[in-house]
């Protein structure tokens, strides 16, 4: 996918205490994650309507996937939950 995530260390610093995810930390330019619209603080609560929790169930969900899969990721930016589609290189 071409970014960078943590997991639980980072909620509370970012403002998502009490909320589960992977953080996005970091977006190559140009790749997927950036055409989607993902940004760097960015909360990824699931993936393909599966809740990921840790960076280690994000990357093997993300690595189960086909090159040219699309996975749908519901993603928590500051008080808005909104889902984007990221194409699987």
């Amino acid at each position: 996918m071409k970014c960078s995530i943590k997991s639980a260390r980072y909620l509370r610093q970012l403002g998502y205490q009490g909320d589960r995810g992977v953080i996005v930390i970091n977006v190559v330019p140009g790749g997927p994650a950036e055409e989607a619209g993902l940004r760097r603080g960015d909360l990824i609560k699931e993936v393909n309507r599966e809740e990921v929790h840790t960076a280690q169930e994000f990357e093997k969900t993300i690595a189960s996937l086909k090159p040219g899969d699309s996975a749908a990721l519901l993603v928590r930016r500051d008080q808005n939950t909104f889902f984007v589609a990221i194409e699987i290189q």
